[in-house]
């Protein structure tokens, strides 16, 4: 295996585990599990939309990850041969350092400027979606749960503002490392089990009887250090990608 892949593979691991506490993930699970508890009044029914919401999240961004790797792929590549494909993954790698400084603005309560977060018409459209999921889930039990996968499918589309900035920096750095579609696809299936795991845990924790309400208040008080987090990957992640020529030429 070449160096750089041998150097990928852990650092992708490790941004994955990373974006895998985003804030905006953690909100909008916990909203939907709210939500579905109050007009479900069933656990099981809850549970198993909960589910099948997290598989629409996985597949969708598991098929957009494939998308964006493919475009990134064709986009690039025919600018090695014009000697500028370095110059253009360095305006990724400084754009993914925009973007890490942007959640540490959020981090110190900023709240002037651009921001790495779901729009808020984007917002009422996710809690539009979920009256109507709710509804369909507390009539029956199959469709409820089809419904919830397509709301995972439409979520993970509206959250890519707050979470695909990490994923962006991963997929550019799959393609820039040279690996192949088919070396980059168990990888990206991978990142995105782990992008996912905490959701799973969130519906589990309930399971158990936790409380909506008190994981509601548990991420709040500590999403500014999820954004931390988050924005040192970015700018971590945006460093390697902006010098990987100087390193692996």
């Amino acid at each position: 295996m070449p160096l750089t892949q041998g150097l990928s593979i852990p650092i992708i691991v490790g941004a994955a585990v990373v974006d895998s506490i985003n804030p905006c993930a953690f909100g909008v699970l916990i909203f939907i599990l709210a939500y579905m508890f109050k007009v479900a009044h069933q656990k099981a029914k809850v549970i198993a939309d909960g589910i099948g919401y997290v598989i629409g999240v996985y597949l969708t961004y598991l098929f957009l990850g494939v998308l964006i790797y493919m475009a990134i792929g064709s986009v690039l590549e025919p600018l090695r041969a014009s000697g500028i494909l370095s110059y253009a993954y360095q305006a990724i790698g400084a754009l993914m350092i925009l973007a890490g400084l942007l959640e540490l603005k959020d981090f110190l309560h900023i709240s002037k400027g651009p921001s790495l977060s779901i729009f808020p018409a984007f917002a009422e459209k996710v809690k539009q979606w979920t009256s109507v999921v709710g509804d369909k889930a507390a009539k029956d039990f199959k469709v409820g749960m089809f419904m919830a996968v397509c709301l995972g499918f439409l979520v993970a589309l509206v959250e890519l503002p707050c979470t695909g900035a990490p994923y962006l920096a991963v997929i550019t750095l799959l393609t820039q490392s040279g690996f192949s579609i088919g070396q980059a696809l168990p990888l990206l299936m991978a990142y995105n089990l782990i992008f996912v795991m905490p959701l799973l845990g969130i519906i589990f924790i309930v399971y158990k009887g936790v409380n909506t309400k008190a994981l509601k208040e548990w991420k709040e008080s500590r999403k500014f250090f999820m954004r931390l987090a988050t924005g040192i990957l970015l700018i971590f992640l945006g460093l390697f990608i902006f010098f990987f020529d100087v390193f692996f030429a």
